[in-house]
């Protein structure tokens, strides 16, 4: 199993692209395949699926409705991106103020 999730987490851009691009044919398959493509997303657990997992609530099948619903789940609350401390105000603040 822990073979499986290490094969799953991408360690660099070519990686992560080839995982896209996997869960993007899968989602086009039957719907064992996109159950698959639902599963791996819930793995690898990274923002850039968020698409695939909306369309997943979007189908036909509920086993996949459920299953992207539930790794949607996981991402609530979350913030997309970390806020950036110390950041300068813009170039025209004098004008604001």
């Amino acid at each position: 199993e822990t073979t499986k999730i290490a094969c799953l987490t991408p360690s660099n851009d070519k990686e992560r692209l080839e995982l896209k691009k996997r869960i993007h044919l899968l989602m086009q398959g039957s719907p064992e395949e996109r159950l698959e493509a639902i599963e791996i997303a819930r793995i690898w657990g990274h923002s850039s699926i968020l698409p695939y997992l909306r369309r997943g609530l979007k189908d036909s099948d509920s086993r996949i409705i459920e299953s992207a619903a539930d790794v949607i789940a996981a991402f609530r609350g979350k913030p997309s991106r970390p806020k950036i401390q110390g950041k300068r105000p813009p170039r025209n603040v004098s004008l604001m103020r």
